[in-house]
């Protein structure tokens, strides 16, 4: 759904993304996202992430504030 929050946001608004991704993997969640804006010809910044709880073993759910300027 990003794609569609992408195209309805405004000038600075901001995107409160969750997720469920490995420990291990937040940095590459974090660039999958940069990436989606990009192709959206959206300029974003990642703002903070924040683990929020765990789904189970090395599985966690992150909160990313994403600024779309």
């Amino acid at each position: 759904f990003l794609d569609v929050a992408l195209k309805k946001i405004k000038k600075n608004g901001m995107i409160h993304l969750y997720q469920f991704v490995r420990e291990e993997e937040i940095a590459k969640a974090k660039k999958d996202i940069l990436k989606i804006c990009s192709q959206n010809k959206k300029r974003a910044v990642i703002k903070r992430v924040i683990v929020r709880g765990k789904q189970g073993p090395g599985i966690v759910r992150v909160c990313m504030d994403i600024e779309v300027k």
